[in-house]
Order: structure tokens, then C-alpha cells, then sequence
């Protein structure tokens, strides 16, 4: 029987995807000390004579984003918040439109649940740290022990990076543009392990991220992200379930990361609440890509997305709650929540939705901003009290 297009155009993705892998080297054993391995002892690594990053396209490359940001843990006992992260893949992950970009219609009810969803994140990060159970998830060595390969940092040119050059942005945020303020980590999960009593096999989950952590501010800039939900689901047999990594989430990989770097960079504990930017590149996800649609009123959001600075939209609306509520979102939402000893009481102000240039990949991006607050929160039926 002929394949149909759809299958061919799949197959093809995931012999491509496997040669990439293989090419990046995440499935060959690693023979020296990785960077997560040895968190006291890489000081040397984030040098001034550092080579630079050979390939900086890979700093900026396709943002694929079925990450776990759905499946964050809501309780000590590890359970997820809304969304399982399986079931938010759609099935034709792998087809071409869906790796472009296919928005998923959103309806009247559908929006109101992203509100209603935006608005319990919001009074979570709003709370204390009495209130808000905190990420067991501290010490790198855990990634390790868990199967995780994570590569050292490679400086990074945000002025050359390609395609997206982003120092016009972040010289309009006041952000650094020096090379030794910008670093890119990615980790992948590519060792089966013995912990915690069992074997966990690995998913093959890639999460590659952007560091900025200049004097002014830091910002941290998702790239490509795929979390262990996403790619365990497509091993052979299956990796799903209780058979999942306990430490999969995008929000503790990559504060994980954050906290390694600017340790190792010789900034004290406190500058990590210098956080006061996290982007979402070139979304791809079809449930957050529809929400855009809605919040911009168009019907597609491939021709309509401004170019940067783009739309502003803050948390006091309707539309700003609806954009934190995406699986985008949420995930930012829990990395503020559940870190707030190390990265103070954070709160989302507004998203601004925006594409990068003239010409650039049409996808659009997120922009979170945060800022420090002291007050508490009370919710009320679907309603934000501060106070």
C-alpha cells in the first residue's frame, strides 16, 4: 500500500531529526565531565579566552516548543497542573504544518478556560513562598543522576546570532549585548539510569536555552524544547507515565541552568532576581498559536503578527490572562512560582506578542515581563483581589 504525503512527510522529519541528533552528538556517550556534573568546577569553562560558539545558528534555530511547561507539578506529591503534557502533543506532531505552525480554533470557552487558567497563575505567583509548594529541584547533580547530558555554555553574539539577531531588542530593554553576558545551554536526556531504587530510560527530550545576565537585568530566551512527555511517547517501546523522569520540566531544567551559570560566572545568589525578562521564540505550539489569533482578533495569525516591538498586552486583561494561560505561558508562570527563595516574589506584568524582522520566519514570540511584588492575593471565584 502507498504512503500517503502526510506519512512520507513525517518520516522524513524524524530521519531528519534523528541525523541532527546524532550530528550534535546527544546520543553518544559522553567521555568527559559534563556541565551539570561538576556545577563547583566550571569557572574555567565561562573564561574570556572561551572559543566562541562555532555554530550560533543552533542558538536561534527552529523553536519547536512541546515542552513539558503543561505538566509542571502543582504539590509535593508531583502532580500536574490542568494539562498532562502527552496529551497536549497533537498526533501529527511530526507532519510538516504541525512543525510550522498550526493554530488550534479557539471558541469562546476555550479562551474563557485560558483566562480562568492565567488568572490562577497569577494569583500563585502573587502568593508567598509559605503558600506555594516549592521545586524540590536545586542541586544540578540531579540532572545528572537522572540521565540528563547537559553541554557546557557557549557564548553567544545576540547582535550575529542567525536568523533571529535579537540586539535591537535587547538594546531596547537595556539589556547586555556582550558576548560574556550571553550564553547558550542545551540539554539533552540521553542516558538510561539507575536511581532511586529503578531504571528510568531515556527519552531523547532536548531543551536548548538562552542565558542574558548583564549588570541591568537578566532575561532568559526559550528556544527549542521538547520535553521527555513529548519525545518518551515516540521511543520504542514507550516512554510514558510513571516510567517519565521526575525532573522533566522545562521550568526546573532551566532554572537549574540559570542558577549554574551565574554561580559559576561569580554573581551572587541574589543576582538571579535581577530576572525580568523571559521570552518564548517562534511558538509553534497550535493551542497557544490560536489563543494569538483570538487575543489579535484575526484569523490567522501568519500575516497579522506585528513586527517587534509588536503588542502589548498586560495582566489586567482579559487578553494578557488568556496568553499567561497558554502551555507557553504556564510554563513561565511555574518557573517564578516554585523558585521564589532564589528568584524573589515574581509577578508577570504583561506579554507582548510579536514577530522578529522584515523577511524573519513568521512564527510569532512571547515576551513576559516580571517584576518584583510584595503584596498577597486572593481568589475569588475566577476573579484576581490583590491585597
Amino acid at each position: 500500500m502507498a504512503l500517503q504525503p502526510s506519512r512520507c512527510r513525517a518520516l522524513a522529519v524524524i530521519v531528519l531529526a534523528t541525523i541532527l541528533l546524532y550530528a550534535l552528538g546527544s546520543l553518544q556517550p559522553s567521555t568527559t565531565a559534563t556541565w551539570s556534573s561538576h556545577p563547583n568546577n566550571i569557572t574555567s569553562t565561562l573564561s574570556p579566552t572561551m572559543e566562541a560558539d562555532s555554530n550560533e545558528r543552533a542558538l536561534f534555530s527552529l523553536s519547536l516548543d512541546y515542552d513539558d511547561d503543561v505538566a509542571e507539578r502543582a504539590s509535593s506529591s508531583d502532580s500536574i497542573s490542568v494539562w498532562d503534557g502527552e496529551k497536549d502533543v497533537p498526533a501529527n506532531v511530526f507532519d510538516s504544518d504541525a512543525i510550522i505552525g498550526r493554530a488550534v480554533p479557539v471558541s469562546k470557552q476555550s479562551f474563557d478556560d485560558a483566562k480562568t487558567e492565567g488568572e490562577w497563575l497569577l494569583c500563585m505567583l502573587y502568593a508567598s513562598e509559605a503558600v506555594v509548594t516549592q521545586s524540590p529541584w536545586t542541586d544540578s547533580g540531579s540532572m545528572v543522576e537522572y540521565g540528563w547530558n547537559s553541554k557546557p555554555p557557549r557564548a553567544a553574539d545576540p547582535r550575529q546570532g542567525a536568523p533571529i539577531p535579537l540586539g535591537k531588542i535587547f538594546d531596547d530593554l537595556h539589556l547586555s549585548t556582550d558576548r560574556e553576558d550571553n550564553y547558550h545551554i542545551e540539554n539533552n536526556h540521553v542516558y538510561d539510569v539507575h536511581a532511586g531504587g529503578r531504571v528510568w530510560r531515556k527519552t531523547l527530550a532536548d531543551y536548548d536555552n538562552f542565558y542574558n545576565t548583564g549588570d541591568r537585568a537578566h532575561a532568559i530566551v526559550a528556544n527549542t524544547n521538547w520535553g521527555p512527555a513529548t519525545w518518551g511517547g515516540m521511543q520504542v517501546p514507550p516512554v510514558t507515565g510513571t516510567d517519565l523522569i521526575p525532573i522533566r520540566q522545562w521550568s526546573d531544567v532551566v532554572f537549574l541552568d540559570y542558577q549554574t551559570l551565574t554561580r559559576a560566572q561569580q554573581q551572587s545568589p541574589e543576582s538571579m532576581q535581577k530576572l525580568r525578562y523571559v521570552f518564548r521564540l517562534r511558538i509553534t505550539n497550535g493551542a497557544t498559536l490560536g489563543i494569538i489569533e483570538a487575543v489579535l482578533g484575526v484569523t490567522s495569525w501568519r500575516e497579522t503578527v506585528r513586527e517587534w516591538p509588536g503588542d502589548w498586552f498586560g495582566m489586567d486583561t482579559d487578553k494578557g490572562k488568556a496568553l499567561l494561560g497558554t502551555p507557553n505561558g504556564r510554563g513561565v508562570a511555574w518557573l517564578l512560582a516554585q523558585h521564589k527563595k532564589q528568584l524573589g516574589r515574581k509577578v508577570v506584568s504583561g506579554v507582548r506578542v510579536f514577530k522578529h524582522a522584515p523577511g524573519a520566519q513568521p512564527s510569532p514570540s512571547l515576551l513576559f515581563y516580571l517584576e518584583d511584588w510584595k503584596e498577597e492575593c486572593v481568589h475569588h471565584d475566577g476573579a484576581v483581589a490583590r491585597g
